[in-house]
């Protein structure tokens, strides 16, 4: 197979300005609906905030900015080093290249009524979840070298990804899909 370098390099710039330009859910690009139906989810997103705690408030912005912060008081790596497995250029086309091309609305796109927590890291479509997804990565990857907090590591990603949803920025079905893709991409 021959690839025309030009034409993918046009095609790749152009999705670059689309996505400078349009940041978070397009309503009038297309959508790749695989995902639950989001009137349905919306249902279980305001369970999810109605039952939220101040705890969950707080663990929210602990990890808004990085999900690395959940997982520091159990390792010797630093943020630093944390952050560069979960920002890695590689692992920003799997999470943003999905998040463009799946193209799902966020729960306060499709229902009004709800009011997330404000926040500038939102501002992409929602599916998947990006902090789900690294989250996830970084529990895969620390049990390997700590085994002996495999549990715990599992629990802090799934809270960083449920918090997303306790705040109203993601449906459920976000992070499940982010895990599946950590799985398929770094088993």
């Amino acid at each position: 197979m021959k690839f025309n370098i030009k034409k993918i390099i046009t095609i790749t710039t152009v999705y670059l300005i689309f996505v400078v330009f349009f940041k978070g859910y397009v309503a009038f690009s297309p959508t790749i609906p695989f995902y639950p139906n989001n009137n349905e989810e919306i249902k279980k997103v305001k369970e999810y905030i109605k039952n939220r705690t101040q705890d969950d408030i707080h663990f929210f912005y602990l990890t808004n900015k990085s999900i690395a912060s959940a997982f520091l008081p159990y390792v010797n790596e630093t943020k630093k080093e944390l952050n560069k497995i979960i920002l890695s250029a590689r692992i920003q086309l799997i999470i943003y290249g999905n998040k463009y091309i799946i193209n799902r609305a966020r729960p306060e796109q499709v229902d009004p009524s709800i009011k997330p927590i404000d926040t500038s890291t939102a501002q992409s479509p929602a599916f998947p979840a990006g902090h789900a997804y690294q989250a996830h990565l970084l529990y895969k990857l620390l049990s390997k070298k700590y085994p002996e907090k495999e549990d715990l590591f599992k629990k802090l990603a799934y809270r960083c990804d449920i918090c997303r949803v306790q705040a109203g920025l993601h449906y459920p079905s976000d992070g499940e899909y982010s895990r599946q893709l950590v799985d398929l991409f770094h088993s």
